[in-house]
């Protein structure tokens, strides 16, 4: 599709907030590098216009947090950066390692234990922690490693997924509103794990309709509105 940049549609508002995590070169990136980038990318649902054309990037060491109303196309951006889902037009440019993306909708089968889920998706990323890990990360997170998903509640199965993060070292993160059915402890352990992962030289995008617990990273926000027509 042609670049429509000169009809831009919906705003696109981006803005800086002061408190970013120094990178300790954990992943070997500089802090100011760009760990990710999107050029002129746009999406569009039943043939309208969802967002964009809009460019921006992530750097090494600050998060960014994408905002807007239900329906505006959070969940489809962050699709459109994982390469989940082709933009209508634009690239977008990523890691040469890869990335972990876990969505607002867990893909678990639903028969198996945590265990059995994290070693297949852990093995199709190219993984393989030893069972000894998987079992701390499990224990640390108090999901149950032995019991079927069906019968897990909807915050141990979100922290099942969760624990890939701690499993598998990539340096892009995009979690789609990663603290939903979190209770207080568990979203304070994830907000740690993200600030470590900030302070090694890595780089977040999340979704995210709540407030933000206090001590989660500060850094950038995005905020998209919605091009979509009823």
């Amino acid at each position: 599709m042609h670049d429509n940049s000169h009809n831009a549609g919906p705003a696109v508002r981006c803005r800086r907030r002061s408190g970013h995590p120094s990178s300790t070169g954990f992943f070997h990136v500089d802090h100011r590098s760009q760990m990710l980038s999107w050029e002129q990318v746009a999406a569009a649902r039943n043939g309208h216009r969802l967002w964009g054309p809009i460019s921006g990037g992530v750097a090494a060491g600050v998060p960014l947090h994408v905002r807007g109303a239900n329906g505006c196309g959070k969940t489809t951006f962050l699709r459109t950066l994982a390469g989940l889902r082709a933009p209508a037009y634009g690239r977008v440019l990523r890691p040469a390692g890869g990335c972990w993306f876990l969505g607002h909708a867990l893909a678990c089968a639903e028969d198996l234990d945590a265990r059995s889920n994290l070693r297949h998706w852990l093995a199709l990323a190219g993984f393989d922690p030893s069972d000894d890990r998987l079992m701390a990360v499990l224990a640390e997170l108090q999901v149950p490693a032995r019991k079927p998903l069906r019968h897990l509640s909807a915050g141990q199965r979100r922290k099942s997924a969760l624990a890939l993060l701690m499993l598998g070292e990539r340096a892009l993160w995009l979690l789609d509103e990663p603290f939903d059915a979190l209770d207080l402890r568990s979203v304070d352990w994830l907000a740690q794990r993200c600030r470590e992962h900030l302070g090694r030289g890595g780089a977040l995008v999340y979704t995210s309709h709540q407030a933000l617990p206090a001590g989660f990273p500060a850094g950038d926000v995005l905020d998209l509105v919605s091009g979509s027509r009823a």
